[in-house]
């Protein structure tokens, strides 16, 4: 769904459709390197479209924080939730105490926003095996979170600055950003991978899409712009590999490639963008939210409980389950809190998103307190696991 006063782009979703198709097949080791470089992609898809909507409301003086952010709430805390009690649940019944423990500690972050700097701290998360970690892969929603409550505050700070200015202002702090992206990465592997200040610059630059000029380019011209982003995006994809010190300058390939396929989805067009826009390809984008959030705690489960025997027939079909829960997500959680109430009013779902998140919180802390509820029962659990992480790009 695009965020108000962006027109809805169909190519947009087909871009997300293969970014998190590229993230799934990556987790699911289907061969597909450097799939982790689809979360580049959808920084840069996330930058625009956050952009373009406080573009717009400033532009027509409508601009509200409360509903901006409201808006921001609804749009990723339900499913969020069910997922997070869900897995609340099955860690309940599979994990070891010590492990429950740590789910615990990773979803109250993951409730407040705040998964990236959890797993920036934690110290055990090179010791640990990944399948230990079924909420890994919010770090990624913490630093869209963060995100979008830092950028309304500095385009706001600049609204009655000419649009060139504006432009300038995001591009040298895009250019801030990357700079200390590449430094702190050498200073902390962790850090520069979880970090909003050196992943910013990757939204910033779709953020820069939103300001920039928007040149008419014949179908012939936009199609070879189209095409060159997404090749750029495959050459990510194919060749990287989970071993590279990432992201740093090797994440400029699948970010401007991104930027490329937007820019001249809005340009012209062209045949990149109506493959993207075919319906099917689109509605995978429509889902990829909850794709993403039930495609790796699926994972992590199936292998915490040594049912990875190391061949893929097994995991295609988790993987279909996965595409099978986001489509009911996004049907039945994520569409109906979208969809306007009686005269328009959507503040009550959110309030009570919010609730229900700090909620889950404090459930999750109540079980850290009590280091994993260790008198729970679990004899069916099996007590040994393989404990090599293999790569820092989930």
């Amino acid at each position: 769904m695009p965020y108000r006063g962006e027109p809805y782009r169909g190519q947009i979703d087909g871009l997300k459709a293969l970014a998190v198709l590229a993230i799934v097949l990556f987790h699911y080791d289907a061969g597909l390197t450097g799939g982790f470089a689809g979360i580049d992609v959808l920084l840069v898809v996330a930058g625009f479209l956050i952009a373009s909507s406080i573009r717009d409301e400033v532009a027509a003086g409508s601009f509200s924080f409360l509903s901006f952010y409201e808006r921001g709430m609804r749009g990723s805390l339900p499913a969020l939730i069910v997922l997070l009690a869900v897995v609340l649940g099955v860690g309940f019944m599979a994990l070891q105490p010590a492990d429950f423990a740590h789910l615990s500690k990773s979803g109250a972050a993951a409730a407040l926003g705040a998964g990236n700097v959890f797993f920036f701290l934690d110290s055990s998360y090179f010791n640990a095996s990944a399948a230990r970690l079924p909420l890994l892969h919010t770090w990624a929603l913490g630093a869209v979170e963060q995100f979008y409550v830092v950028l309304p505050l500095v385009i706001v700070a600049l609204r009655k600055a000419r649009p060139v200015l504006i432009l300038a202002a995001i591009a040298m702090l895009a250019v801030a950003s990357f700079v200390f992206s590449n430094w702190y990465l050498g200073v902390s592997q962790t850090g520069g991978y979880y970090m909003l200040p050196s992943r910013a610059w990757e939204m910033l630059a779709g953020s820069l899409l939103a300001f920039a000029p928007r040149v008419k380019l014949s179908p012939v011209v936009a199609g070879a712009v189209g095409l060159a982003g997404l090749a750029m995006i495959a050459v990510a994809f194919v060749t990287y590999n989970a071993l590279m010190f990432y992201p740093g300058k090797k994440a400029l390939l699948p970010v401007l490639g991104a930027m490329a396929v937007i820019y001249s989805s809005g340009a012209g067009g062209g045949i990149v963008a109506k493959a993207l826009a075919w319906k099917p390809v689109a509605f995978v984008g429509k889902v990829s939210f909850s794709w993403y959030l039930w495609h790796w705690p699926l994972i992590a489960f199936y292998k915490y409980l040594g049912l990875d025997d190391g061949t893929f027939p097994p995991k295609l079909l988790l993987m279909a389950v996965s595409f099978g829960l986001a489509v009911a997500s996004w049907r039945f959680i994520e569409q109906p809190v979208l969809r306007p109430g009686p005269n328009g009013h959507r503040l009550k779902p959110a309030l009570i998103g919010l609730g229900a998140s700090v909620a889950l919180a404090a459930a999750f802390a109540l079980i850290v307190v009590s280091d994993g509820l260790p008198g729970r029962g679990t004899g069916a659990v099996l007590t040994s696991h393989q404990t090599g992480h293999k790569t820092g790009h989930e």
